[in-house]
């Protein structure tokens, strides 16, 4: 199974996904602000990172690009309520490997981290 952090602000919401992860098998570690997220991807390889847009410290805008210097990246997933249609093309030169518009089901977030987490090898 695949190693995935999760960093959004939305408590329920990382909590659920967090849950979802952990039945499906996965390894998760779950934050709640860009600068944790970064500190645990500077300590940690994961395969996957969900990462939410909208969060205090370091937005998912910057934390995505940071990922760039990094010698073994993870997948990223842009998880956003925003209208990001216009954003689109600038998240993607960031390295952005999908996105997961909120509200989203749970097959739909087990359905991009397995996607993803098939392709990293």
């Amino acid at each position: 199974m695949a190693r995935i952090l999760i960093a959004d602000d939305e408590l329920q919401i990382l909590e659920v996904m967090v849950d979802v992860m952990e039945g499906a098998g996965h390894e998760v570690v779950g934050v709640s602000n860009g600068e944790e997220a970064l500190q645990m991807l500077q300590t940690k390889e994961f395969d996957v990172a969900l990462i939410d847009v909208m969060m205090p410290r370091l937005d998912g805008y910057h934390l995505a690009q940071k990922l760039h210097s990094f010698p073994n990246p993870p997948r990223v997933v842009i998880v956003t309520s925003r209208d990001f249609d216009g954003d689109k093309h600038a998240l993607q030169a960031t390295g952005v490997d999908a996105f997961l518009p909120k509200p989203f089901s749970n097959r739909d977030l087990l359905d991009v981290v397995s996607a993803l987490s098939k392709k990293k090898v």
